[in-house]
C-alpha cells in the first residue's frame, strides 16, 4: 500500500499543490487542486483525503514561497512525519483515526 491512498500519494497531493501555490499563488493552485479532484470518480472518502492534502500543500507553499525543491521536499516530508497528512481514505470520515509514517492505524 502507498501509491495509492498511502503514503506516496499523501506526498504527492502535498507537494504538487505546495510547488502550485508558490509559482501562481494560493487561489489559483486551490482552482487546479479542486479541477483536479473534481473531475475523478473516485469515492467520496478518497477525495476527501485528497483536497485535505491539496490544502495542506498550499499551506506549505505560501509559508515557504522562496523554498527550493529540495526544502519543499522536506517540508512535505516533515508534515507528513508529523501526521499532518492524510494517508488512508478512513482518516477523512472518521478524522480521529491517525496513521503512523508506514500506515498502520492507531
Amino acid at each position: 500500500m502507498g501509491e495509492h491512498n498511502g503514503p506516496v500519494d499523501a506526498v504527492r497531493h502535498a507537494y504538487w499543490s505546495g510547488l502550485n501555490a508558490q509559482d501562481v499563488g494560493e487561489r489559483h493552485a486551490r482552482r487546479f487542486a479542486n479541477a483536479h479532484e473534481a473531475n475523478s470518480d473516485q469515492p467520496d472518502a478518497e477525495r476527501q483525503m485528497d483536497n485535505h492534502n491539496n490544502g495542506v500543500g498550499i499551506g506549505i507553499g505560501l509559508r515557504n514561497p522562496n523554498a527550493t525543491i529540495a526544502e519543499m521536499v522536506d517540508h512535505v516530508d516533515q508534515e507528513y512525519e508529523n501526521g499532518g497528512l492524510m494517508t488512508a481514505p478512513d482518516q477523512a470520515t472518521n478524522p480521529n483515526i491517525r496513521t503512523y509514517p508506514d500506515n498502520s492505524a492507531y
